[in-house]
């Protein structure tokens, strides 16, 4: 299924709040004026001028208007791709989104943007939603309001490291305590949004560092001058990845199982939001819907799936060029290598071509691909 962009030219938003909202089959863009709040880095909220760009879906459901609602929207998460040109000593930085229901009848993922910390620091968020779009949607509302604070000072203040995924780290607890609320959320929902859960991929950049956070495979990559490096780790229980391995190993610790590469012969993915039959003490379901029961004696003495994250700082530097966050309806048909050449190669042929040209290029090159999967990507030139 085809997606479809839509720039609008922005003029000037007031200083406090920005807020990109769904309306029928477009998106459209209002200005709120809410309460001024000290404590709050959602004041810091900046103008913009620049291009407005989105992949929209092709239909509207009345389902996902409801879950909208219900989630508490934050109006100053910004959901559409910018091409921003940040004032107050911002950044000035062209990215791009887009994405599609792809195959699917139903769109589970979400991405979305804000500008933190009087344009200072961006930050980005790609959700890829499974049991419904109750949880991703969730997160693309929410998840920021929790991680900000932590977000923000790694990039003005971290040294350039890679937190193991069992070590507690700045965004841990962040990740733990939205974990909470969204299970909280879930619970006042009816079936099936409240089996509902979702992966996540955080990105927090600034002048100086690029800060990543993530749980399950929605991937992060960088594309750096002679190399390429992912900064996120796919959280799945495969046996020939290193991280599926060490994932299988605190499965099996914490009394779960690996049953034809899913956790509990359910979940595909090892790390998530939501998900609340793995953590809920509901562990006599997982039996019930597993596909394979029980392979032996079972005692789950810790939830086999956690929504503790991978954390990594890296320094910026002038080998940087382009950084894409993406679901996995993407790298199911392309790997890093390939996404990254395909983003240089476009820009080297175009290179007057915006980043949300860009995100489009890849999401349509995902579709023709023949993706099972929705699609959503963003793609951030690092260059400038």
């Amino acid at each position: 299924m085809a997606q479809r962009c839509t720039r609008v030219l922005i003029r000037e938003f007031p200083s406090n709040v920005k807020d990109f909202a769904n309306r029928g089959k477009h998106r459209s863009c209002r200005a709120h004026a809410l309460p001024s709040v000290e404590s709050s880095v959602y004041q810091n909220v900046i103008p913009f001028v620049g291009v407005l760009c989105t992949g929209l879906l092709a239909t509207q459901r009345q389902r996902s208007k409801q879950i909208a609602e219900k989630a508490q929207l934050n109006p100053n998460v910004l959901e559409e791709g910018i091409y921003t040109d940040s004032r107050r000593k911002g950044l000035k930085i062209d990215w791009g989104g887009c994405d599609s229901e792809g195959p699917r009848d139903e769109m589970e993922d979400c991405w979305c943007m804000s500008s933190l910390d009087g344009g200072k620091v961006l930050y980005f968020g790609v959700f890829d939603g499974h049991g419904g779009a109750a949880s991703s949607g969730y997160l693309k509302s929410n998840l920021l309001r929790f991680t900000s604070e932590a977000g923000i000072q790694l990039c003005k203040n971290g040294l350039p490291l890679k937190y193991g995924t069992e070590e507690v780290n700045p965004l841990s607890l962040s990740f733990e305590e939205a974990d909470s609320a969204l299970l909280d959320y879930l619970g006042t929902l009816g079936d099936p949004e409240c089996w509902s859960g979702s992966t996540a991929t955080v990105v927090f950049l600034n002048r100086d560092f690029i800060v990543t956070a993530n749980v399950g495979d929605s991937r992060a990559v960088l594309g750096k001058k002679g190399r390429i490096v992912d900064i996120s780790s796919d959280h799945r229980p495969v046996a020939s990845s290193k991280v599926g391995r060490s994932e299988i190993k605190r499965i099996s610790d914490s009394g779960g199982w690996v049953l034809q590469m899913r956790v509990c012969g359910i979940l595909a993915v090892t790390r998530a939001f939501g998900d609340y039959e793995f953590k809920g003490g509901r562990y006599e379901l997982l039996e019930e819907l597993s596909a394979g029961g029980l392979p032996k004696s079972c005692d789950l003495i810790r939830p086999p799936v956690v929504a503790v994250p991978d954390v990594q700082v890296l320094e910026r530097t002038e080998d940087d060029d382009f950084l894409i966050i993406a679901t996995d309806g993407l790298w199911d048909v392309m790997n890093s290598a390939q996404a990254i050449t395909f983003v240089r190669s476009l820009v080297k042929k175009k290179p007057d071509s915006l980043m949300d040209e860009v995100a489009r290029a890849l999401v349509d090159r995902a579709i023709k691909s023949r993706t099972q999967d929705n699609v959503s990507c963003v793609v951030i030139d690092l260059r400038s």
